[in-house]
């Protein structure tokens, strides 16, 4: 069985927590000295060469180098010529890259990254030069393409996490133009993004099970349905409250289960907080023709989401806190803000707010009681 890799600081928090354990007489020191030298055995702390970082720096000052190079003369560059330094400053560093991937890990990582981002910078830059009329979600569609197999090629989180990244700009970018699209253009679109959704999910589940990327697969979805709101024209009470039940099922049901509860249920409070503190306001609930003032049933909302979050705090989920003191702020300061002097109005506040501190600090005490 192999030893398990850590950092330094890793080390140097386990050392703590012997200490810590003999401060509390839990065990004596000599079982905290035999525990950390049987214990270490199997740790191997992670080092990073010297060697390693300046190879890694010195790539990327050659990268950074022809680009300032290329950028201060591009002007006087003609078109034809300006293709062929895209595409052959984006292959050399790939194959580079590539070739001395097993002797120079981090320059080849260094080199593989530039190559991404010139192909990206690419792809805009070719539209411009050449005027095809191309929209901006056409080529961050083509970006997050072109950099999904070099995930599967290349094993490498950072690239995974990117390329997500890349992908919310690319449906974010979608959205501004739902509206306008005929329905086979935004199915298509919309296949798409589902399938790069799939790719997304699939990778991080076999590869990484990165928290990080479970966040960006949630806040992904997210967009999705803004798209999908966006193009049906969905009012706004319609589309917050789809958002709100997504929230919920976060909360509850999270996408990526075996990769991480908690931080999918910790977005999916989020959300609802903050769509649920949206269904709080009298204007949202006026886009229902039979309602023409959406003051009690918005107050009526207020208060089920607010016993919804007190429900979530006593179940240990201590972030919906914050949304219970926004809820009470946005109502204190609708009603009072104008009418209380200022110095009144932020005394008030500041009263509530130590009053929750103290509440929270006795609930965390209790758990850690029992």
């Amino acid at each position: 069985m192999g030893k398990l890799i850590v950092s330094f600081y890793y080390r140097k928090i386990f050392k703590k927590h012997m200490d810590y354990f003999v401060k509390k007489e839990i065990i004596t020191k000599d079982q905290a000295n035999d525990q950390a030298n049987d214990m270490s055995d199997y740790f191997e702390v992670k080092v990073i060469s010297f060697i390693k970082v300046i190879t890694s720096i010195g790539a990327i000052l050659v990268g950074l180098g022809m680009f300032l190079y290329i950028a201060s003369n591009w002007i006087y560059i003609r078109e034809i010529e300006r293709l062929v330094i895209i595409i052959s400053s984006m292959l050399t560093f790939y194959i580079i890259g590539n070739r001395i991937r097993e002797r120079y890990r981090i320059a080849s990582k260094a080199l593989i990254y530039l190559s991404i981002l010139i192909y990206g910078s690419g792809l805009f830059l070719v539209d411009q030069t050449f005027n095809f009329g191309g929209e901006r979600y056409s080529y961050f569609l083509l970006w997050t393409i072109g950099i999904i197999p070099m995930v599967y090629i290349f094993d490498d989180l950072l690239i995974h996490l990117f390329s997500q990244f890349i992908g919310i700009v690319y449906v974010i970018e979608s959205i501004e133009w739902a509206n306008s699209w005929k329905f086979g253009h935004f199915v298509l679109n919309l296949m798409a993004i589902l399938i790069i959704l799939f790719l997304f999910m699939k990778m991080n589940e076999q590869k990484f099970k990165s928290k990080i990327s479970v966040v960006l697969i949630d806040l992904y979805i997210v967009f999705i349905l803004i798209y999908g709101i966006e193009w049906f024209g969905l009012k706004d009470l319609y589309g917050v409250a789809l958002l709100f039940v997504y929230g919920l099922m976060l909360t509850y049901k999270p996408i990526m289960s075996d990769i991480s509860n908690r931080i999918s249920s910790a977005i999916g409070i989020v959300i609802t907080g903050i769509t649920g503190i949206m269904l709080t306001y009298e204007s949202i609930w006026r886009d229902l023709e039979y309602i023409n003032d959406g003051t009690i049933i918005s107050i009526f909302v207020g208060i089920l989401i607010g016993i919804y979050f007190l429900w979530l705090i006593k179940k240990g989920h201590n972030l919906s806190l914050v949304f219970v003191l926004f809820l009470i702020f946005r109502y204190y300061t609708d009603r009072f803000y104008d009418f209380l002097p200022k110095s009144i109005f932020f005394i008030i506040g500041g009263v509530v707010l130590l009053i929750f501190g103290i509440y929270l600090e006795r609930v965390s005490k209790r758990r850690g009681e029992s």
